[in-house]
C-alpha cells in the first residue's frame, strides 16, 4: 500500500466513489453530490492547509480516499477522519493499511490532534476498521457513534 496526497487528476475518481449509493448511505451526507459542487469542493480542499486528502494504491490502482480536517480552534485540537474506498476494491481488507498509513504521515506531520471519526451505528465496516486500528469508542450520539484514536 502507497499512499499519497490527493491532486487535480483524482477528481473524477472521488467524484464516482463519493456517489455510490452504499458510501451515501453510510456518510454524514447521504445526498448526492453534483460534479460542479464537487469540483468546488475537491479545488478549495487541495488548497486547504487544514485538511489532508490522501489517495490509497496498490500497483497504481487507487483503491480509496482517506481525508483529515483539522480543527486546531478545539482543546485538545482535533483531526476529523473519513475513509471511502474505492467499490471495486472493498472487501479486500485494504481500507486498514491505507488508514494506517495515513495516520502515520499526519502524525510525522503533527501529533498534537486528537483523531475523531464520526460514524453511523449501522456502518458495521467502519466500526470494525477503526476499532481495529487503535480507535476506541468515546460517545454515542443520538445518531452516531464518536471513536477517538488512543
Amino acid at each position: 500500500m502507497h499512499i499519497r496526497l490527493a491532486a487535480s487528476m483524482d477528481a473524477d475518481d472521488i467524484y464516482i466513489w463519493r456517489n455510490d449509493e452504499l458510501v451515501r448511505d453510510m456518510s454524514l451526507n447521504s445526498g448526492i453530490v453534483d460534479y460542479e459542487s464537487h469540483i468546488e469542493w475537491f479545488s478549495a480542499t487541495l488548497k486547504n492547509e487544514n485538511r489532508y486528502l490522501f489517495i490509497g494504491e496498490i500497483d497504481g490502482h487507487k483503491v480509496g480516499v482517506c481525508r483529515f480536517d483539522l480543527d486546531g480552534t478545539t482543546l485538545p485540537k482535533q483531526a476529523l477522519v473519513s475513509i471511502n474506498m474505492n467499490p471495486s476494491f472493498r472487501g479486500r481488507g485494504l481500507a486498514k493499511p491505507m488508514l494506517k498509513k495515513a495516520i502515520e504521515w499526519c502524525q510525522t506531520k503533527d501529533d498534537t490532534y486528537k483523531l475523531v471519526a464520526l460514524i453511523k451505528p449501522e456502518n458495521k465496516a467502519s466500526i470494525q476498521l477503526f476499532s481495529t486500528s487503535g480507535f476506541v469508542l468515546h460517545s454515542r450520539h443520538s445518531d452516531l457513534l464518536e471513536y477517538h484514536y488512543n
